[in-house]
C-alpha cells in the first residue's frame, strides 16, 4: 500500500511540477505578444528557444538517462557520487564544445535561423543558454533521485516566474528581440546555481571515473 501511495504522490508532484512549468508560459504568451510591436520579434525569440533545445540535446547526448539508470544499480553513496561526477564532467566537456562551435558559427546560425546576420549577438545568448541548460539537467538530477519533491515543485514554479519577471521590464524598455532569450538564460543560470548549491556534495572533479564513463 505504501508503494502505491508513493507512486501516486510522485505522479502528482512531478506531474503538477511539469504542468506548472508549462502553463505559466501559456498564460504569459498573450501579455508578451501584446508588448511586442510585431510577430517577427516573437518569432526570433521562439527560434532562440528552438536552437537552445537542439543544442542542449546534442550536448547532453543521452547522459541524463544513462546517469539515472546507473545511479540506482548500487545502493552505495560513493559509487553514486562517482556516477554523478563522471556524468557532469563529460556533459560539461560536450557542452563547452557545442558552445564554442555555436560561437564560431554565429554568423551562419544567425542568418539561417534568425534570418539576418545582424542578430549574431543573439547566438552568444543561445550558446550560453545551451551550456547552462545541458549541465543543469545533470546538476539537478540528484534532487529528483533523492525524491525531494518539494524542491522540484518550487523550482518548477519559480524558474518561469523569474524569467518573465525579467523579460517584461526588458520588453517595456524596447528590447523586443533580446528580452525572452536573455531572461531565459538568467533564469537558467539562477536555477543551476541553486541546484549546484543543494547538490554540490554529489559532484567532484576527483571522482571522474573513465570506467563508469564507458558504461554511461
Amino acid at each position: 500500500m505504501s508503494k502505491i501511495r508513493l507512486f501516486l504522490e510522485n505522479f502528482l508532484v512531478y506531474g503538477v511540477g511539469g504542468i506548472i512549468s508549462k502553463i505559466i508560459p501559456v498564460i504569459m504568451i498573450p501579455l508578451i505578444t501584446r508588448l511586442m510591436p510585431d510577430t517577427s520579434s516573437f518569432g526570433i525569440s521562439d527560434m532562440c528557444t528552438t536552437v537552445v533545445s537542439f543544442g542542449s540535446a546534442l550536448a547532453i547526448m543521452g547522459m541524463y538517462d544513462a546517469m539515472y539508470r546507473l545511479f540506482f544499480e548500487k545502493d552505495e553513496e560513493e559509487y553514486q557520487k562517482d556516477i554523478c561526477s563522471t556524468a557532469l564532467l563529460f556533459t560539461l566537456l560536450t557542452s563547452v564544445t557545442v558552445f564554442l562551435i555555436m560561437v564560431l558559427l554565429k554568423d551562419f546560425i544567425s542568418e539561417k535561423f534568425f534570418g539576418d546576420s545582424r542578430y549574431s549577438y543573439l547566438v552568444y545568448v543561445t550558446a550560453m543558454a545551451t551550456l547552462i541548460g545541458a549541465t543543469n539537467s545533470i546538476v539537478s538530477a540528484p534532487t529528483r533521485m533523492q525524491n525531494k519533491r518539494k524542491v522540484f515543485l518550487i523550482m518548477n514554479t519559480i524558474t518561469p516566474l523569474l524569467s518573465y519577471s525579467i523579460a517584461i521590464p526588458m520588453l517595456l524598455k524596447g528590447y523586443y528581440v533580446e528580452a525572452l532569450p536573455v531572461a531565459g538564460m538568467i533564469a537558467a543560470i539562477t536555477g543551476e546555481a541553486v541546484f549546484l548549491l543543494l547538490n554540490h556534495k554529489w559532484f567532484h572533479v576527483a571522482r571522474f571515473n573513465i570506467k563508469y564513463l564507458k558504461q554511461l
